[in-house]
């Protein structure tokens, strides 16, 4: 059972601790902050030793069909601020269309709607997407490639009261616009939920590399409230 761990409540974190080194399938992918939102993991993600706070096992999807999917609830229906964070290392970029590796993802199985989601594009940037009821969309992209092969701190916020829809790298702002795009709430369409690593149900929006830690919190965090730095990876 992969433990998800939680400092701020409304949000998901996920961590793997004192787990032997195995591959999930359908496992149970517990919450621990007190909001009952479990998960399960899909397609056989496996553990991998990383050096995190806190953490010395992540979750590395394959690129193909893992993925880690939690039912929609309304703690979800994030129509103001919010924030989405993790730590990821990408072990190569998405090629298949449309050239999307997901990190956290909230959507159903019909297209183009889809409230939120963090990804990474094809030339390693990280997208950053909010869309309404009506499907208008805001679209943020980071202005620099993410490395591969290293342990990378991503976040992303929305702040209701400002409208400035930001992304960040290891703590640092690194891109920024003014919206007045607010994520869509509640979803009627089939199969609404949360994916990591993945869209919710299996897509050609696979995340390959490592994820851990994962936040989604109904709040504009700053850099300060993100989850603590990045330490040096253990050989």
């Amino acid at each position: 059972m992969q433990k998800l761990a939680s400092t701020i409540p409304g949000s998901v974190v996920t961590s793997t601790e004192n787990l032997a080194s195995r591959s999930l399938s359908s496992s149970l992918i517990e919450d621990s902050s007190g909001n009952g939102r479990h998960g399960r993991a899909g397609g056989g993600p496996k553990y991998r030793s990383v050096n995190l706070p806190g953490s010395n096992l992540a979750l590395a999807f394959d690129g193909h069909d893992d993925r880690v999917a939690v039912p929609d609830a309304p703690i979800f229906h994030l129509t103001k601020s919010f924030t989405l964070e993790a730590y990821i290392e990408i072990d190569r970029s998405p090629e298949s269309p449309p050239a999307l590796s997901q990190i956290v993802f909230r959507g159903d199985n019909r297209p183009w709607f889809d409230p939120w989601f963090l990804a990474i594009t094809k030339s390693r940037r990280l997208r950053f997407l909010v869309a309404d009821a009506l499907s208008n969309t805001s679209i943020l992209h980071s202005p620099e490639p993410l490395p591969t092969g290293k342990l990378v701190h991503v976040a992303a916020t929305l702040d209701d009261q400002t409208g400035e829809q930001s992304s960040f790298v290891h703590g640092k702002r690194v891109a920024t616009i003014r919206t007045e795009i607010r994520a869509c709430g509640a979803h009627e369409g089939p199969g609404a939920g949360i994916g990591i690593g993945n869209r919710q149900s299996p897509s050609n929006e696979a995340f390959a590399g490592t994820i851990d830690e994962v936040r989604i919190c109904a709040a504009a965090l700053s850099p300060s409230q993100f989850l603590p730095p990045v330490k040096a990876r253990e050989s």
